[in-house]
């Protein structure tokens, strides 16, 4: 349940962007120079959809976070290592942020999202909103903005499950 939470976050973090910061003093990077007192952010959904970093980024594959996947150092990432074992040059993924600024919740909120996800799927059967036979296309594109929207809101109906008795 880790992993399948764990992939939905790199694809869709809660936000793409995270509190802003101010550089303190002309800094170098690539090639550029960033001057004293600009105002920096950075794409969180982009850090997790990097093809230099991920395999088929745009693929939800939950297996790269188990043992031996390329996603696997990323799950102390609610232990507040951010998913980097040595600075940021390990940084993969960082839907709660990193380093000392990091959420301080996030290890509770993965619990949670872990918890949730698994009840979603053991007590409803899911079935698409559509006409009977018809396959329905889910739309996994993203609206613009400072929160993450699916651009097409999907539309399912929940079966509860019914438990089996001897």
């Amino acid at each position: 349940m880790e992993a399948v939470v764990l992939e939905a976050l790199r694809r869709h973090p809660p936000a793409h962007y995270l509190l802003a910061h101010t550089t303190d003093r002309d800094v170098s990077l690539d090639g550029y120079v960033i001057p004293k007192g600009s105002v920096v952010n950075y794409g969180v959904g982009d850090i997790g959809r990097d093809p230099t970093v991920w395999t088929e980024p745009d693929v939800f594959r939950p297996e790269r976070f188990l043992e031996g996947g390329e996603g696997f150092i990323v799950r102390g990432i609610a232990g507040g290592s951010g998913g980097s074992s040595s600075g940021p040059e390990k940084l993969k993924m960082m839907p709660f942020g990193a380093g000392r600024r990091a959420c301080p919740g996030a290890a509770v909120a993965m619990k949670v999202l872990q918890s949730f996800v698994e009840n979603l799927v053991t007590r409803f059967e899911w079935k698409p909103v559509g006409c009977v036979g018809e396959e329905v296309e889910v739309d996994m594109s993203e609206t613009p903005g400072l929160v993450t929207e699916m651009r097409t809101p999907l539309h399912a109906r929940l079966v509860v499950r019914t438990k089996k008795r001897n």
